[in-house]
């Protein structure tokens, strides 16, 4: 499975936040990708919206939080209904 679509599939499921495993920058750097995807599947209109958190201790500005509004929309919804 994609990793969009098992990032669709949680969302689908009622998980609104996502965030690395801990606070290791090994952690919050392998978050990135997800982070990217998740970013992905905002700007192609397939949730109602996010916001992300942003840590600045290290001045590299790494996402480490995403909150998911709106659930999935009918794009989302759909993409998941003809990936199957």
């Amino acid at each position: 499975m994609d990793e969009m679509r098992f990032i669709l599939e949680e969302i689908a499921s009622g998980v609104t936040l996502f965030k690395p495993n801990s606070k290791n920058e090994d952690d919050v750097i392998n978050f990135q990708k997800k982070a990217r995807i998740i970013s992905h599947i905002n700007i192609n209109k397939m949730v109602g919206g996010i916001k992300e958190v942003r840590e600045n201790n290290t001045g590299k500005e790494y996402i480490v939080e995403i909150l998911i509004y709106g659930g999935l929309t009918y794009t989302g919804e759909s993409y998941l209904r003809l990936e199957k």
